[in-house]
């Protein structure tokens, strides 16, 4: 039997708390020197964020955020520039002011991720028209931000075409209220779109649902990193939170949104379904249906990556970048691919818009 006192025991458990304090702040500070990081650094669970990580993007109160005016930055490793209004800069010659604009909206495959400006497909699509086309492509873009872009920017820019390009994954986005940011979302009300979220949260407000005891241990460098490696897909901050479960009825209702609007301003529609390697390609279906019963024009990208591929033996490797950090899966387009789809939207756009082109 020990003979200690419970003084002796409560001074040598205190001890042992202090020890343990001690190290935990320690090794807590030797991770924010290792991370340059200062003691008033923010949240770094933060892996993703689309305002104040690397992507130049700025708060916008109806669409989240919006590309940095002026800014200059690398993203992997690739020069950007944002001009004064927003738009992401093509790297050409101004084209003559007398020809018609086009431009372009859609998300991070429009806006030209993991390449140069010159490098993305409104870029060479500029140089194969010779006409302005304006980039207003932004970064983690669903369907529904890029139809409010798009009616943001065409009063002030009044392009001549409206050309709307999306991935199957920016149906899905619709039903979101937060991806890596705060965002807008439509409702449907019968058959109308209600506009939910607006003015949209300002970045510091918390994810929805995120708890006040995840949000403090998120401030720490060391409990990053051991629940990192304890609950990889889940500690990290959640990529999005799903408000709804109506994404193919509300991008349908989009697309006559948008459709509408180019008919309001005198502007050619196109229409353009993007695809990528792992791309579930049956989520634009609504959006396929809807075009087809207005008699909008629509361009499908899928044939046309297919048929490179197979030249190559089934190697996408060419037209997409590899995404090590996904496990060798397909990233963005490489500048040859931005140039095939460059390639195939100038051959639709010289073909006189008919009703009912598909």
């Amino acid at each position: 039997m020990s003979d200690r006192s419970p003084r002796s025991w409560l001074s040598a458990l205190a001890l042992a708390l202090f020890s343990l304090v001690g190290t935990l702040v320690a090794a807590e500070g030797v991770l924010r020197v290792r991370k340059h990081a200062g003691l008033a650094d923010p949240d770094p669970t933060h892996a993703v964020r689309l305002i104040g990580a690397a992507y130049p993007a700025s708060y916008d109160a109806q669409l989240g955020y919006v590309p940095t005016p002026d800014a200059r930055v690398e993203l992997a490793g690739a020069p950007v520039a944002i001009d004064a209004r927003g738009l992401r800069a093509n790297g050409n010659e101004p084209a003559p002011p007398e020809q018609p604009s086009v431009l372009a909206v859609g998300d991070s495959f429009t806006f030209g991720d993991e390449v140069d400006d010159r490098s993305t497909w409104p870029s060479a699509l500029e140089r194969r028209l010779g006409q302005r086309v304006w980039n207003g492509g932004v970064f983690g873009y669903g369907l529904d931000q890029i139809t409010l872009r798009a009616e943001q920017l065409v009063p002030a820019l009044t392009p001549s075409v409206l050309v709307v390009s999306m991935i199957p994954d920016d149906v899905s986005r619709c039903e979101d209220s937060y991806r890596f940011a705060h965002k807008p979302w439509f409702a449907l009300e019968g058959s109308a779109l209600a506009l939910r979220n607006v003015p949209v949260p300002r970045p510091e407000a918390p994810p929805p649902g995120d708890s006040a005891l995840r949000r403090l241990l998120s401030h720490s460098f060391l409990v990053d990193l051991v629940l990192r490696r304890i609950d990889p897909l889940g500690w990290p901050l959640r990529g999005s939170v799903r408000v709804q479960r109506d994404g193919g009825a509300v991008a349908a209702a989009l697309v006559d949104r948008l459709a509408d609007t180019a008919s309001r301003r005198g502007m050619r529609l196109l229409l353009v379904a993007g695809w990528h390697p792992a791309a579930r390609s049956e989520l634009l279906d609504p959006v396929r249906e809807r075009a087809r019963a207005r008699s909008i024009e629509l361009l499908e990208l899928q044939p046309v990556f297919l048929h490179e591929i197979e030249t190559h033996s089934g190697d996408w490797s060419p037209l997409f970048h590899v995404a090590a950090s996904y496990g060798g899966r397909a990233g963005h387009m490489t500048p040859q691919g931005n140039a095939m789809v460059a390639a195939a939207i100038a051959e639709r756009l010289r073909i006189p818009a008919t009703a009912g082109n598909p």
